[in-house]
Protein backbone atom coordinates (compact mmCIF):
# COMPACT_ATOMS: atom_id res chain seq x y z
CA UNK A 1 0.00 0.00 0.00
CA UNK A 2 2.77 2.48 0.97
CA UNK A 3 4.64 1.22 -2.23
CA UNK A 4 1.58 2.23 -4.45
CA UNK A 5 0.83 5.80 -2.61
CA UNK A 6 4.92 6.38 -3.16
CA UNK A 7 4.38 5.15 -6.56
CA UNK A 8 1.54 7.92 -6.91
CA UNK A 9 3.54 10.68 -5.48
CA UNK A 10 6.25 10.18 -7.73
CA UNK A 11 4.43 10.14 -11.15
CA UNK A 12 2.92 13.23 -10.18
CA UNK A 13 6.19 14.70 -9.09
CA UNK A 14 7.35 14.20 -12.67
CA UNK A 15 4.15 15.24 -14.61
CA UNK A 16 4.78 18.51 -12.42
CA UNK A 17 8.46 18.83 -13.52
CA UNK A 18 7.79 18.34 -17.20
CA UNK A 19 4.60 20.99 -16.79
CA UNK A 20 7.75 23.54 -15.62
CA UNK A 21 10.33 22.23 -18.16
CA UNK A 22 7.67 22.59 -21.08
CA UNK A 23 6.49 25.94 -19.57
CA UNK A 24 9.82 27.41 -19.85
CA UNK A 25 10.98 26.86 -23.15
CA UNK A 26 11.22 29.60 -25.52
CA UNK A 27 10.74 28.07 -28.92
CA UNK A 28 12.28 29.34 -32.02
CA UNK A 29 9.89 29.92 -34.66
CA UNK A 30 9.94 30.68 -38.16
CA UNK A 31 7.83 33.09 -39.91
CA UNK A 32 5.56 30.39 -41.34
CA UNK A 33 5.61 28.48 -37.83
CA UNK A 34 4.93 31.94 -36.35
CA UNK A 35 1.69 32.63 -38.17
CA UNK A 36 0.36 29.29 -37.86
CA UNK A 37 1.60 29.70 -33.54
CA UNK A 38 -0.89 32.96 -33.48
CA UNK A 39 -3.87 31.28 -35.45
CA UNK A 40 -4.04 28.12 -33.48
CA UNK A 41 -3.22 28.98 -29.66
CA UNK A 42 -5.26 31.58 -27.92
CA UNK A 43 -2.38 33.14 -26.09
CA UNK A 44 0.98 33.85 -27.34
CA UNK A 45 4.19 35.47 -26.23
CA UNK A 46 6.65 36.20 -28.51
CA UNK A 47 10.12 37.93 -28.05
CA UNK A 48 10.82 39.64 -31.21
CA UNK A 49 15.07 39.66 -31.26
CA UNK A 50 18.18 39.42 -33.03
CA UNK A 51 21.39 37.20 -32.15
CA UNK A 52 21.69 35.96 -28.43
CA UNK A 53 25.22 35.24 -29.64
CA UNK A 54 25.66 39.23 -30.22
CA UNK A 55 23.09 40.59 -28.38
CA UNK A 56 23.51 40.31 -24.55
CA UNK A 57 20.03 42.12 -24.22
CA UNK A 58 18.69 40.08 -26.43
CA UNK A 59 19.93 36.87 -24.60
CA UNK A 60 18.96 37.94 -21.11
CA UNK A 61 15.27 38.73 -22.20
CA UNK A 62 15.53 34.86 -23.22
CA UNK A 63 16.36 34.10 -19.41
CA UNK A 64 13.36 36.24 -17.51
CA UNK A 65 11.00 35.01 -20.35
CA UNK A 66 12.16 31.21 -19.60
CA UNK A 67 10.85 32.26 -16.15
CA UNK A 68 7.40 33.42 -16.85
CA UNK A 69 4.55 31.36 -16.07
CA UNK A 70 1.08 31.45 -17.30
CA UNK A 71 -1.06 33.77 -14.35
CA UNK A 72 -3.59 31.47 -12.61
CA UNK A 73 -7.00 33.36 -14.55
CA UNK A 74 -5.45 32.58 -17.92
CA UNK A 75 -7.92 29.47 -19.23
CA UNK A 76 -4.97 28.20 -21.33
CA UNK A 77 -1.46 28.00 -21.40
CA UNK A 78 0.48 30.99 -22.80
CA UNK A 79 2.61 29.62 -25.50
CA UNK A 80 6.06 31.14 -25.72
CA UNK A 81 8.24 31.64 -28.79
CA UNK A 82 10.92 33.62 -30.30
CA UNK A 83 11.64 35.10 -33.85
CA UNK A 84 14.15 37.14 -35.34
CA UNK A 85 12.75 38.26 -38.44
CA UNK A 86 12.85 41.70 -39.19
CA UNK A 87 9.82 42.35 -41.65
CA UNK A 88 7.69 40.10 -39.24
CA UNK A 89 8.61 42.58 -36.18
CA UNK A 90 8.08 45.65 -37.97
CA UNK A 91 4.80 44.41 -39.32
CA UNK A 92 3.37 44.36 -35.42
CA UNK A 93 5.30 47.82 -34.82
CA UNK A 94 8.41 46.25 -33.43
CA UNK A 95 11.24 49.06 -33.68
CA UNK A 96 13.48 48.28 -30.94
CA UNK A 97 15.05 44.71 -30.26
CA UNK A 98 14.68 42.69 -27.82
CA UNK A 99 10.50 43.44 -27.84
CA UNK A 100 7.45 41.10 -26.58
CA UNK A 101 4.38 41.32 -28.23
CA UNK A 102 1.35 39.38 -26.44
CA UNK A 103 -1.37 38.30 -29.17
CA UNK A 104 -4.75 37.12 -27.73
CA UNK A 105 -6.52 35.06 -30.38
CA UNK A 106 -4.32 36.85 -32.97
CA UNK A 107 -4.79 39.96 -31.31
CA UNK A 108 -1.32 41.62 -30.64
CA UNK A 109 -0.24 44.03 -27.55
CA UNK A 110 3.34 45.94 -27.67
CA UNK A 111 5.00 45.57 -24.50
CA UNK A 112 6.53 49.19 -22.53
CA UNK A 113 10.22 48.63 -21.91
CA UNK A 114 11.15 50.78 -18.75
CA UNK A 115 13.60 53.15 -21.19
CA UNK A 116 15.92 54.04 -18.23
CA UNK A 117 17.28 50.48 -18.31
CA UNK A 118 15.97 48.84 -21.45
CA UNK A 119 15.70 45.65 -19.24
CA UNK A 120 13.08 43.29 -19.19
CA UNK A 121 12.14 41.58 -15.80
CA UNK A 122 10.23 38.23 -16.03
CA UNK A 123 8.48 39.84 -12.72
CA UNK A 124 7.25 42.67 -14.74
CA UNK A 125 6.07 40.81 -17.56
CA UNK A 126 3.97 38.39 -15.23
CA UNK A 127 1.98 41.57 -14.11
CA UNK A 128 1.48 42.72 -17.57
CA UNK A 129 0.69 39.65 -18.92
CA UNK A 130 -2.65 39.74 -16.58
CA UNK A 131 -3.58 43.22 -17.06
CA UNK A 132 -3.09 42.12 -20.98
CA UNK A 133 -5.36 39.10 -21.22
CA UNK A 134 -8.42 41.06 -22.37
CA UNK A 135 -8.36 43.04 -25.70
CA UNK A 136 -8.98 46.71 -24.38
CA UNK A 137 -9.44 48.51 -27.74
CA UNK A 138 -12.15 49.11 -29.07
CA UNK A 139 -13.67 48.91 -32.78
CA UNK A 140 -15.92 51.48 -34.08
CA UNK A 141 -17.94 51.34 -37.19
CA UNK A 142 -19.94 54.39 -38.94
CA UNK A 143 -23.45 52.94 -37.46
CA UNK A 144 -21.81 52.69 -33.99
CA UNK A 145 -19.07 55.57 -33.76
CA UNK A 146 -21.80 58.23 -32.76
CA UNK A 147 -23.93 55.86 -30.73
CA UNK A 148 -20.92 55.11 -28.13
CA UNK A 149 -18.71 58.28 -28.45
CA UNK A 150 -20.75 60.88 -28.61
CA UNK A 151 -17.70 63.04 -29.94
CA UNK A 152 -19.94 65.24 -31.26
CA UNK A 153 -22.79 66.48 -28.59
CA UNK A 154 -19.80 65.91 -25.35
CA UNK A 155 -22.18 63.63 -23.80
CA UNK A 156 -21.38 60.97 -20.58
CA UNK A 157 -19.70 58.15 -22.30
CA UNK A 158 -16.06 59.35 -21.37
CA UNK A 159 -13.29 60.68 -22.93
CA UNK A 160 -12.09 58.59 -26.37
CA UNK A 161 -8.65 57.87 -27.87
CA UNK A 162 -9.60 56.75 -31.39
CA UNK A 163 -7.00 55.80 -34.35
CA UNK A 164 -8.08 55.54 -38.14
CA UNK A 165 -6.22 53.63 -39.70
CA UNK A 166 -6.19 50.78 -42.92
CA UNK A 167 -4.43 47.58 -44.14
CA UNK A 168 -1.37 49.85 -45.12
CA UNK A 169 -0.75 50.88 -40.93
CA UNK A 170 -1.98 48.59 -39.48
CA UNK A 171 1.62 48.36 -37.51
CA UNK A 172 0.50 50.55 -35.33
CA UNK A 173 -2.52 48.65 -33.77
CA UNK A 174 -0.09 47.35 -30.92
CA UNK A 175 0.91 50.46 -29.68
CA UNK A 176 -2.69 51.77 -29.46
CA UNK A 177 -3.50 48.56 -27.79
CA UNK A 178 -0.32 49.10 -25.34
CA UNK A 179 -1.85 52.39 -23.96
CA UNK A 180 -5.32 50.98 -24.10
CA UNK A 181 -4.21 48.44 -21.54
CA UNK A 182 -2.18 51.25 -19.19
CA UNK A 183 -5.42 53.69 -20.17
CA UNK A 184 -8.54 51.32 -19.23
CA UNK A 185 -9.21 52.50 -15.58
CA UNK A 186 -8.99 56.13 -17.53
CA UNK A 187 -11.00 56.67 -20.77
CA UNK A 188 -11.80 54.55 -24.23
CA UNK A 189 -9.35 53.57 -26.64
CA UNK A 190 -11.12 52.59 -29.81
CA UNK A 191 -9.99 51.87 -33.58
CA UNK A 192 -12.08 53.04 -36.89
CA UNK A 193 -10.59 50.57 -40.05
CA UNK A 194 -10.74 53.68 -42.87
CA UNK A 195 -11.37 50.91 -45.30
CA UNK A 196 -14.55 49.83 -44.16
CA UNK A 197 -15.92 52.75 -42.90
CA UNK A 198 -14.84 55.98 -45.33
CA UNK A 199 -18.45 58.40 -44.16
CA UNK A 200 -16.31 58.54 -41.26
CA UNK A 201 -13.15 59.26 -43.29
CA UNK A 202 -14.95 61.89 -45.07
CA UNK A 203 -16.57 63.04 -41.54
CA UNK A 204 -12.70 63.56 -40.07
CA UNK A 205 -10.95 64.57 -43.28
CA UNK A 206 -8.67 61.57 -42.64
CA UNK A 207 -5.68 62.29 -45.05
CA UNK A 208 -2.77 60.10 -43.44
CA UNK A 209 -2.33 56.83 -41.97
CA UNK A 210 -2.82 56.42 -39.14
CA UNK A 211 -4.58 59.53 -37.85
CA UNK A 212 -5.30 59.38 -34.11
CA UNK A 213 -7.68 61.78 -32.34
CA UNK A 214 -8.54 62.75 -28.72
CA UNK A 215 -12.23 63.71 -28.45
CA UNK A 216 -12.83 65.44 -24.70
CA UNK A 217 -16.08 67.18 -24.50
CA UNK A 218 -17.17 67.85 -27.85
CA UNK A 219 -13.64 68.65 -29.04
CA UNK A 220 -11.08 66.56 -31.14
CA UNK A 221 -7.27 66.92 -30.31
CA UNK A 222 -4.85 65.36 -33.41
CA UNK A 223 -2.25 63.54 -32.33
CA UNK A 224 0.94 65.29 -34.25
CA UNK A 225 4.42 63.65 -34.35
CA UNK A 226 6.73 64.15 -37.01
CA UNK A 227 8.77 60.64 -36.22
CA UNK A 228 5.85 57.77 -36.91
CA UNK A 229 8.18 55.53 -34.29
CA UNK A 230 6.91 57.94 -31.58
CA UNK A 231 4.00 55.82 -32.18
CA UNK A 232 4.95 54.30 -28.69
CA UNK A 233 3.15 53.28 -25.55
CA UNK A 234 4.13 56.32 -23.73
CA UNK A 235 3.55 59.07 -25.96
CA UNK A 236 -0.09 58.33 -26.82
CA UNK A 237 -0.41 57.76 -23.11
CA UNK A 238 0.71 61.53 -22.14
CA UNK A 239 -0.53 62.48 -25.02
CA UNK A 240 -4.10 61.33 -24.13
CA UNK A 241 -3.67 62.06 -20.21
CA UNK A 242 -2.22 65.48 -20.19
CA UNK A 243 -0.06 67.04 -23.48
CA UNK A 244 -3.06 67.34 -25.81
CA UNK A 245 -3.77 70.32 -23.80
CA UNK A 246 -0.66 71.79 -26.12
CA UNK A 247 -2.61 71.11 -29.18
CA UNK A 248 -5.27 73.59 -30.50
CA UNK A 249 -8.80 72.35 -30.09
CA UNK A 250 -11.31 71.64 -32.98
CA UNK A 251 -14.99 70.96 -32.63
CA UNK A 252 -15.91 67.83 -34.10
CA UNK A 253 -18.07 67.60 -37.17
CA UNK A 254 -21.62 67.00 -37.05
CA UNK A 255 -22.94 63.78 -37.94
CA UNK A 256 -23.27 64.01 -42.09
CA UNK A 257 -26.61 64.20 -43.32
CA UNK A 258 -28.71 61.40 -45.29
CA UNK A 259 -27.84 63.45 -48.87
CA UNK A 260 -24.20 63.78 -47.85
CA UNK A 261 -23.85 60.20 -47.12
CA UNK A 262 -25.66 59.59 -50.89
CA UNK A 263 -22.85 61.78 -52.33
CA UNK A 264 -19.90 60.29 -50.60
CA UNK A 265 -21.31 56.92 -51.67
CA UNK A 266 -21.36 57.59 -55.54
CA UNK A 267 -18.05 59.25 -54.81
CA UNK A 268 -16.73 55.77 -53.78
CA UNK A 269 -18.72 54.35 -56.51
CA UNK A 270 -17.13 56.61 -59.26
CA UNK A 271 -13.65 56.03 -57.32
CA UNK A 272 -14.20 52.58 -57.55
CA UNK A 273 -15.20 52.70 -61.63
CA UNK A 274 -12.08 54.43 -62.64
CA UNK A 275 -10.02 52.51 -60.40
CA UNK A 276 -11.23 49.41 -62.47
CA UNK A 277 -10.24 47.31 -65.68
CA UNK A 278 -13.07 48.71 -67.49
CA UNK A 279 -12.42 52.12 -66.40
CA UNK A 280 -11.81 53.23 -70.19
CA UNK A 281 -15.40 52.16 -71.13
CA UNK A 282 -16.81 53.92 -68.29
CA UNK A 283 -15.18 57.03 -69.57
CA UNK A 284 -16.84 56.36 -72.67
CA UNK A 285 -20.66 56.34 -71.04
CA UNK A 286 -19.66 59.42 -68.73
CA UNK A 287 -18.74 61.38 -72.05
CA UNK A 288 -21.93 60.07 -73.53
CA UNK A 289 -23.79 61.22 -70.46
CA UNK A 290 -22.65 64.85 -70.31
CA UNK A 291 -22.97 65.22 -73.98
CA UNK A 292 -27.06 64.23 -73.78
CA UNK A 293 -26.98 66.56 -70.66
CA UNK A 294 -25.15 70.03 -72.79
CA UNK A 295 -27.52 69.21 -76.02
CA UNK A 296 -30.78 68.85 -73.27
CA UNK A 297 -29.57 72.44 -71.64
CA UNK A 298 -29.56 73.94 -75.23
CA UNK A 299 -33.10 72.61 -75.76
CA UNK A 300 -34.25 73.51 -72.53
CA UNK A 301 -32.82 77.16 -72.74
CA UNK A 302 -32.47 78.32 -76.27
CA UNK A 303 -35.74 77.11 -78.22
CA UNK A 304 -38.80 78.23 -77.04
CA UNK A 305 -40.40 75.35 -79.59
CA UNK A 306 -39.89 72.65 -77.32
CA UNK A 307 -41.92 71.82 -73.98
CA UNK A 308 -40.97 69.07 -71.30
CA UNK A 309 -43.53 66.76 -70.12
CA UNK A 310 -43.33 66.91 -66.68
CA UNK A 311 -44.78 64.20 -65.57
CA UNK A 312 -43.44 61.38 -67.74
CA UNK A 313 -40.15 60.67 -69.40
CA UNK A 314 -41.29 62.02 -73.04
CA UNK A 315 -40.93 65.16 -75.06
CA UNK A 316 -43.58 67.25 -76.35
CA UNK A 317 -43.54 69.31 -79.29
CA UNK A 318 -45.32 72.63 -79.56
CA UNK A 319 -45.54 74.69 -82.54
CA UNK A 320 -46.61 78.55 -82.42
CA UNK A 321 -49.68 80.21 -83.74
CA UNK A 322 -50.27 83.68 -83.92
CA UNK A 323 -50.89 86.02 -81.60
CA UNK A 324 -54.06 87.37 -82.70
CA UNK A 325 -56.72 83.95 -82.85
CA UNK A 326 -54.87 82.90 -79.66
CA UNK A 327 -57.93 84.22 -77.46
CA UNK A 328 -60.98 83.23 -79.94
CA UNK A 329 -59.42 79.66 -79.87
CA UNK A 330 -59.57 79.20 -76.12
CA UNK A 331 -62.71 80.65 -75.98
CA UNK A 332 -64.38 78.62 -78.87
CA UNK A 333 -62.46 75.18 -77.76
CA UNK A 334 -65.20 72.77 -75.42
CA UNK A 335 -63.54 71.14 -72.56
CA UNK A 336 -61.66 68.36 -72.65
CA UNK A 337 -59.70 69.48 -75.25
CA UNK A 338 -56.65 70.44 -73.33
CA UNK A 339 -57.33 73.93 -73.65
CA UNK A 340 -55.13 76.03 -70.97
CA UNK A 341 -54.35 79.34 -69.60
CA UNK A 342 -50.86 79.35 -68.37
CA UNK A 343 -49.04 82.15 -66.35
CA UNK A 344 -45.29 81.45 -66.78
CA UNK A 345 -43.55 82.02 -69.91
CA UNK A 346 -42.63 78.18 -70.29
CA UNK A 347 -44.62 74.67 -69.02
CA UNK A 348 -41.49 73.29 -67.36
CA UNK A 349 -42.93 71.53 -64.67
CA UNK A 350 -46.52 71.68 -65.84
CA UNK A 351 -48.86 68.65 -64.62
CA UNK A 352 -51.93 70.54 -64.91
CA UNK A 353 -53.94 73.91 -65.57
CA UNK A 354 -57.02 75.40 -65.46
CA UNK A 355 -58.97 76.69 -68.92
CA UNK A 356 -60.67 79.93 -69.22
CA UNK A 357 -63.89 78.34 -68.91
CA UNK A 358 -62.69 76.82 -65.34
CA UNK A 359 -62.17 73.46 -66.28
CA UNK A 360 -58.73 71.64 -64.70
CA UNK A 361 -56.79 69.23 -67.63
CA UNK A 362 -54.37 66.85 -66.61
CA UNK A 363 -51.29 66.46 -69.24
CA UNK A 364 -50.75 65.30 -71.89
CA UNK A 365 -52.69 68.02 -74.04
CA UNK A 366 -53.59 69.05 -77.39
CA UNK A 367 -53.14 73.54 -77.19
CA UNK A 368 -51.82 75.57 -74.57
CA UNK A 369 -52.31 79.51 -74.24
CA UNK A 370 -48.80 81.05 -72.48
CA UNK A 371 -48.68 84.68 -72.15
CA UNK A 372 -51.32 85.60 -75.02
CA UNK A 373 -49.16 82.84 -77.58
CA UNK A 374 -50.73 79.99 -78.85
CA UNK A 375 -49.51 76.79 -79.53
CA UNK A 376 -50.38 73.74 -80.71
CA UNK A 377 -49.82 70.04 -79.85
CA UNK A 378 -47.69 68.16 -82.31
CA UNK A 379 -46.00 65.34 -81.32
CA UNK A 380 -44.90 63.57 -78.14
CA UNK A 381 -41.75 61.73 -78.12
CA UNK A 382 -39.67 59.42 -76.20
CA UNK A 383 -36.35 60.85 -74.47
CA UNK A 384 -34.07 58.68 -76.93
CA UNK A 385 -35.75 60.13 -79.73
CA UNK A 386 -35.94 64.06 -79.15
CA UNK A 387 -35.10 66.61 -81.43
CA UNK A 388 -31.79 67.74 -81.11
Amino acid sequence: MCDTFRSVLLLLFVVSLCHVIYSSQVKQVTTEEFRETIEKEKYVLVLFYYDTDTCTRCADAEKEIEKVQTPEMFDQDIVKVKCDDPGTAVKYGVHTIPQLIFFRKASPVLYEIPEDTRVILWEDVTVWLDNAKTIATQTLYEDSFEHLTQASTGATTGDWLVIFYNSACQSYLSAIEGAAIELKQRMNVAKVDTDINPVLATRFGIKECPTTYFFRQGKMYLYFSDDKNHYDIKSLRLFATSWYKNVKAVKVPSIPTYFEKLTESIAMSLKEKMNSPKRNQFLIIIGIVLANNNALAKFLTSNKQYHIHASGPCIVNIREKKQSKSHHALQNNPPGSGCMNLTKPQAQGVTSATSDHGTKYQLPYSRIQCQQQSFYLSTIRPWNNFPA
